[in-house]
């Protein structure tokens, strides 16, 4: 049996007057009309409650890393197949630009691999590949056809 666990202890530094979104939790409404939203919280070690981020808020955070959509970009977005800019409400990774995952998968792994391998020696490694590895880790490709064989 494999367990997959992490301890993950962070500090914070917001730059000055940037707002902080902890987690939420919905509550069945039994204190109330309806169903209401509440902040997720945690005891800390001296038994005092403290507001917190839930594991899906910092999974969402941790796959926030694609920068690679655009040589000039100024911005991450969420690590997916097609880049979504969800602000924006567009795809910034298309089959149309060639950067989208379906069609690295399709057409760039072979340069992948050789560009890896000649990695070894240097330390650079392409943007594309950086792209390609986040989806995979983050379950893209995969994560549909898992969730059907469950």
């Amino acid at each position: 049996m494999l367990i997959r666990t992490a301890d993950i202890t962070a500090e914070m530094q917001p730059h000055f007057s940037q707002e902080v979104f902890p987690s939420q939790k919905f509550t069945d409404g039994s204190s109330g009309g309806g169903r209401d939203k509440e902040l997720a919280t945690a005891k800390t070690e001296n038994a005092e409650e403290s507001i917190c981020f839930s594991a899906f808020k910092v999974g969402a955070a941790l796959q926030s890393i694609d920068d690679w959509w655009s040589e000039d970009a100024d911005y991450c977005i969420r690590t997916n197949e097609y880049g979504v800019d969800k602000k924006r409400v567009i795809p910034l990774r298309t089959p149309k630009k060639g950067n989208d995952f379906y069609t690295l998968l399709r057409t760039r792994v072979p340069d992948f691999i050789h560009d890896l391998k000649a990695a070894e020696n240097s330390h650079g490694i392409a943007n594309d590949i950086h792209y390609f590895m986040s989806v995979l880790i983050k379950g893209g490709l995969f994560s549909t056809q898992l969730k059907k064989e469950k």
